[in-house]
């Protein structure tokens, strides 16, 4: 469907623009605005509609080449369409010593565009459907602060604040099916006898209602201090020790409550400093490495973590993290595994020094500015992550310089 008509509207008002707000010293700058439309998104390659064949050149037959199936299309493949209102304020405080910037959006989706699972039978894992309809609503902040300025010092800090929540508005029937595969995947369960590591992977559910980023399990009580099972609780209220799919709930969302960023801008006649740091709280990540590798680790073949022994069900009355090391059926999802994700990261930060000495007119410029550099020097997780660091040979976080001459 390669066609489809999109629309926009909005309006803004300068209210410092007019005389009865010019004599103010507070005001630099008092803006509304307001807009809505239908805007569309083709977050997929170019041919995704189509069945693509790739030539196989390697090999000469009777008849020439041979081709393949490659691509799996879609030719009722729609565009997805947005309805968005947007509306927001900009202030300016003191001569624009403050910048604030604070908006607010509904979203709603039509016509999702998302890679539909199918089974590998088909030759293919996936292609691209359009499913369901979904609404997304937040805010984002945005503020600049001047907060001392000479002739020669400078020193300014910003920062940033968004939230978003999306919710499922309606669901496709190819999400329905999704869905069914999903539930069939996990009717083999044998709490008793389970050995296949999948029962303990999280996968992705479509409600009516729920969140896109919605992680779906059983909810844990805990392990048992009096034989070491993990504890369930059922939809009704009733406990177990008994796992089952029919009993899947929410039990966490990976989208953060708030996300954002944060710096400085420090500068001393020729010497400046930058800093920059994101951060995020609120959202859920499902340990899976806990899961795989310290609950249902392989301890007869290979080598394992310490927690796998200390920090296990022993006896009774052992009040512990994880299930007793005699029980061999593989552990399925849980809330157990959900943790609360919170981080701060440093992402960049910038040493520089400009420059207009009169040797540069010697070799045809008119300043020369060095500027050194660090990327991705620290990160705080709630959820300890293993991350790869670039290093130089002495070990230390990788930098840069630049240099630029005009």
């Amino acid at each position: 469907k390669r066609w489809s008509m999109f629309w926009s509207t909005g309006a803004g008002i300068n209210i410092h623009n007019y005389d009865f707000m010019k004599s103010n010293e507070l005001f630099s700058m008092l803006k509304f605005r307001a807009s809505y439309g239908l805007t569309g998104k083709t977050n997929f390659s170019l041919y995704s509609a189509k069945d693509m064949y790739q030539l196989q050149t390697d090999s000469w037959y009777p008849t020439g080449y041979g081709v393949f199936l490659y691509q799996m299309g879609n030719p009722n493949l729609k565009w997805e369409r947005k309805y968005t209102l947007d509306y927001g304020v900009e202030i300016g405080l003191w001569h624009d010593k403050i910048y604030l910037k604070a908006s607010a959006y509904d979203e709603r989706t039509i016509d999702l565009i998302t890679d539909y699972t199918i089974p590998s039978s088909t030759g293919f894992t996936s292609y691209k459907e359009n499913m369901g309809k979904v609404k997304n609503t937040g805010v984002e902040l945005e503020l600049r602060a001047r907060l001392y300025s000479d002739r020669n010092w400078l020193f300014q800090l910003y920062g940033s604040f968004a939230r978003n929540k999306n919710t499922i508005i309606e669901i496709s029937q190819a999400m329905r099916d999704y869905n069914k595969r999903v539930e069939e995947l996990f009717s083999g369960y044998n709490p008793e006898s389970s050995s296949d590591s999948k029962y303990a992977k999280t996968y992705l559910k479509y409600y009516e209602g729920a969140s896109l980023t919605s992680i779906y399990g059983m909810k844990s009580l805990g392990i048992s201090p009096t034989n070491g099972k993990e504890i369930y609780l059922r939809r009704n209220g009733d406990v177990t020790d008994v796992w089952s799919a029919d009993e899947w709930t929410i039990i966490g969302d990976t989208a953060p409550k708030g996300q954002g960023s944060f710096g400085y801008t420090l500068s001393y006649k020729q010497l400046s400093m930058f800093a920059s740091f994101l951060y995020t709280f609120g959202g859920d990540a499902y340990n899976n490495t806990l899961v795989s590798y310290v609950e249902n680790a392989d301890i007869k073949n290979d080598n394992v973590d310490k927690r796998v022994l200390l920090d296990r069900w022993q006896k009774p009355g052992d009040v512990s993290k994880y299930k007793a090391i005699s029980l061999t059926e593989k552990t399925p999802m849980s809330s157990r595994f959900v943790a609360d994700e919170n981080t701060l990261s440093g992402e960049s930060i910038s040493l520089g020094y400009e420059t207009q000495a009169r040797w540069l007119h010697h070799i045809g410029a008119s300043s020369m500015t060095i500027r050194g550099y660090m990327n991705d020097i620290f990160r705080i997780s709630t959820v300890k992550n293993e991350r790869g660091l670039p290093v130089c040979s002495h070990g230390g976080i990788f930098s840069g310089i630049n240099v630029l001459m005009t």
